[in-house]
């Protein structure tokens, strides 16, 4: 019988090593994934809370208007810049188009946040529009 070789410290056999790496993969690719996660998550959560209660403030703009008259442009621009800055999104009125239609109005928006990544910056583009008579 052969005397077994022996094996340098740390590392037993060669499977190990290949463990060892196969690990190591994973730890780094799940803080990449966390790491995009940080940094993607709060913008499109404070997006989608937006769409919701933008849809809700021209449903609300078109029930006062049904009720109490014509609601000017600038009375539905100003609700929806109280609702983006309730949302934490930063919004100028250049941004809102409003459309009549007979007793529909339509807002759209759009909007661009800047996410820094720690090796580069990146630009998301987010657009919605909203209606009166969206269910």
């Amino acid at each position: 019988m052969k005397p077994r070789k022996k094996s340098k410290p740390g590392l037993k056999t060669k499977g190990e090593g290949k463990r060892a790496l196969v690990r190591l993969t994973a730890l780094v690719l799940t803080i990449i994934v966390i790491l995009l996660a940080y940094k993607l998550g709060p913008p499109y959560i404070n997006y989608y809370r937006f769409k919701g209660e933008l849809q809700q403030a021209i449903i609300n703009a078109r029930t006062r208007m049904m009720d109490e008259g014509i609601r000017s442009d600038g009375e539905i621009r100003k609700d929806t810049l109280e609702v983006a800055q309730k949302n934490n999104i930063i919004l100028e009125g250049k941004n809102i188009q409003i459309t009549r239609l007979s007793d529909n109005i339509e807002v759209s928006v759009e909007y661009t946040i800047t996410v820094d990544f720690i090796i580069m910056k990146r630009d998301l583009i987010f657009r919605l529009k909203g209606s009166s008579y969206s269910l």
